[in-house]
């Protein structure tokens, strides 16, 4: 007798068949890997997604709270896995993973230092900016450019400025480095100062110019020292012409091409012209024999100087005339101005002389030829002399 099949059991167990293959084709809705958007962003406690299964099985499900996850790349991305774990009805464990990163970076970048320096020159412009380098862990890095500098300080002697210019920078994590360097320059705008040499004037008349004159200047900031001044400018002549003057020019310039001048004026007594005397005429004494005068006076003048009297001579090597009977001799005036320029004039004085007796014609004695005859009122002779 053949057995009977049961068609209860085989339907049992194609129905086990069905369900557990419905349940092996149950999923969890697949999330991504992805990264956070902020740097050092804060780890999501869990992720949610969903699972489903051709059974009509679904819901949501939430994973764990993640484990650090190291892969062999660059040290700025840190990685966290999270795991979805959900078993169903018939005890199938269904799984799935999420690998979330995030860029990772709390060291901050580093500026190139750029050393202190002086700029050239004096007065020199202050730089609008600086230019360094920068690098950073986890960033590009590259060129980076200064402020436009701080606050321009002044040292205590007034000719040293400087000023600090700031480089500053920021990671793609906002971390942030600072570096400054200091510039400085030599400043002075001040003019320097040249010894006031007061104007003076030369001892002597018709005096040689000096080539040049000596003075001292001194500066803020430049040390200074002697001063020599230019060979001295046009001459000038007063309008009476009895002075001239020219002005010598001193110039400095400091360091920092600040520049002075300062004059002098140096004046001379001029005057090459010969003083003139008052011609006194040749003159005959009055009486013969008279005595000669001691001196003569006339007067005299000049162009610069004051002039007024002058005595001659007591005059020179008395003279005769060929006859004897004349004599004269020469008085001679001389006289010099302030600035030793002479003239002489001369005047002849003449006198009579004579100190010989004339002679009278002897007139032989004789007797008068009558008596008693008259006498005669004067008698008659000649008379010569020299």
């Amino acid at each position: 007798m053949a057995k009977k099949f049961n068609y209860k059991w085989m339907g049992l167990i194609l129905l086990c068949l069905f369900c557990n293959f419905q349940w092996a084709n149950g999923q969890i809705v697949d999330l991504p890997d992805y990264q956070l958007e902020e740097c050092n962003a804060e780890w999501p406690k869990h992720l949610v997604t969903e699972w489903k299964d051709k059974c009509g099985g679904a819901g949501e499900v939430i994973s764990d709270a993640g484990v650090d996850y190291e892969l062999d790349k660059d040290d700025c991305i840190q990685y966290r896995l999270y795991t979805f774990v959900i078993k169903d009805k018939c005890g199938t464990i269904l799984k799935e993973t999420t690998l979330v990163s995030r860029e990772y970076d709390m060291t901050s970048p580093e500026i190139s230092d750029l050393d202190d320096f002086k700029l050239e020159g004096c007065n020199s412009p202050w730089p609008p900016f600086l230019i360094s380098k920068w690098s950073d862990n986890c960033s590009a890095g590259g060129e980076i450019q200064s402020d436009g500098g701080g606050e321009i300080t002044t040292n205590e002697d007034g000719c040293t400025q400087s000023r600090v210019y700031t480089f500053a920078v920021t990671d793609d994590c906002d971390n942030s480095a600072t570096e400054t360097t200091t510039v400085t320059r030599f400043y002075d705008e001040t003019s320097p100062e040249i010894e006031d040499l007061d104007d003076f004037q030369l001892e002597d008349c018709n005096a040689e110019w000096p080539p040049f004159l000596i003075s001292k200047w001194s500066d803020n900031c430049s040390q200074g020292g002697e001063a020599q001044s230019d060979g001295g400018g046009e001459i000038t002549t007063s309008e009476d012409g009895c002075a001239q003057s020219r002005d010598y020019t001193f110039t400095v310039s400091d360091d920092c091409d600040n520049s002075a001048t300062e004059t002098t004026t140096v004046t001379r007594i001029y005057d090459e012209t010969s003083p003139e005397i008052e011609d006194l005429d040749d003159f005959q004494l009055e009486d013969c024999n008279a005595e000669w005068p001691e001196k003569l006076t006339t007067s005299w003048t000049d162009n610069c100087s004051e002039g007024g009297d002058i005595d001659s001579d007591s005059g020179g090597e008395v003279t005769t005339s060929g006859d004897g009977c004349t004599q004269s001799r020469v008085y001679t005036f001389t006289v010099s101005d302030d600035c030793g320029n002479s003239a002489t004039e001369t005047t002849t004085v003449t006198r009579i002389y004579d100190e010989t007796d004339p002679e009278i014609e002897d007139l032989d004695d004789f007797q008068l030829e009558d008596c008693n005859a008259e006498w005669p009122p004067f008698l008659i002779s000649k008379w010569s002399d020299n």
